[in-house]
């Protein structure tokens, strides 16, 4: 928010005691802080109300790319089977399971079954997508072959808004990225995702963070994906008296740092086969050093095959 100056009014809300918003960092308001656009291709439509606008594009079967809090979504109707096989074919992605958005909790029991304790986490302020067992699937083609589909609901502004101005009961909502790559976060990247409409704004997104995502094994929350919402919120551990760096394997890559009994994850960080998920890892390790300051590490555990670009990236 470094670059978005409080107005007058925003700045006396921060400075005063008194106020709900009393040095909180991130204030703002339509005069000072930051601002979704809307794009058509990769021409700037000039909307006036960008995200309604983005609202009635969904409703008539398009494909928006949107920018959100911590990395981009593809975005678009959940009975569009035209419009998922061609999200498909943008993100190479045949028959990887899409997840759903829905408006609220009654429009997620339409698509799934959802026990007491699924609706507890799902509707929590964590927000993760929830794998739950089918009831009446949209389309076949959001999570073909599976007996589970992943839900989850509005965390943001801008999400309830979006479902305010569109006529979607639920959207199909994916990560926009390639098969093992980061999702795109910088507004140049999502211009070149080919979506019919992009939903962007002009703050920059410092560290970006997938959907964490939750099933549930004899009644109790498994972790599929640990991330937004859950890192870097600290697991305790026994014994642990070293300050030990772990960065794993090469594929699914989440890196882990053990300091003074608790142990710190970033964000789920994908396939480190990929000059992009390298640096991605790379720069997500240095932010939970600073976060944590763990300015001495007493070992970095890596797995042993030397070929492996975790290894590599621990020798250099």
């Amino acid at each position: 928010m470094l670059e978005f100056s409080m107005c007058k009014k925003c700045g006396h809300e921060y400075l005063d005691p008194s106020d709900r918003r009393f040095r909180a960092e991130p204030i703002c308001c339509p005069e000072c802080g930051p601002e979704y656009e809307l794009f058509k291709g990769n021409r700037k439509s000039f909307s006036d109300a960008p995200i309604k606008d983005a609202a009635a594009a969904l409703d008539d079967g398009k494909i928006v790319a949107i920018k959100g809090i911590g990395g981009t979504h593809l975005c678009t109707r959940t009975t569009d089977d035209d419009a998922i096989l061609r999200m498909r074919r943008l993100l190479d992605r045949p028959n990887k399971p899409f997840a759903i958005m829905a408006r609220n909790m009654i429009q997620a029991r339409m698509i799934a079954y959802i026990s007491k304790k699924e609706e507890e986490i799902l509707s929590s302020t964590l927000r993760p997508i929830v794998l739950l067992k089918k009831k009446n699937m949209p389309s076949e083609h959001i999570a073909p072959g599976l007996m589970n589909t992943g839900i989850m609901l509005p965390y943001s502004g801008m999400h309830h808004l979006l479902f305010h101005y569109s006529k979607q009961s639920a959207l199909v909502m994916t990560s926009a990225n390639a098969p093992g790559e980061p999702m795109a976060k910088d507004n140049d990247e999502i211009l070149l995702l080919n979506a019919d409409f992009s939903l962007i704004h002009n703050r920059n997104i410092q560290n970006r963070c997938d959907d964490s995502v939750i099933k549930f094994v004899d009644n109790k929350p498994s972790f599929i994906r640990r991330s937004r919402g859950f890192v870097p919120a600290p697991v305790q551990v026994k014994n642990i008296e070293k300050t030990v760096l772990s960065l794993g394997a090469e594929l699914d890559v989440t890196a882990c740092l053990l300091k003074k009994d608790s142990a710190f994850f970033t964000q789920y960080i994908g396939n480190t086969t990929k000059l992009e998920t390298l640096e991605y890892l790379e720069s997500s390790v240095y932010n939970l050093i600073e976060l944590t300051r763990a300015k001495n590490l007493d070992a970095i555990a890596v797995d042993m095959h030397p070929l492996f670009n975790t290894s590599r990236l621990v020798w250099n």
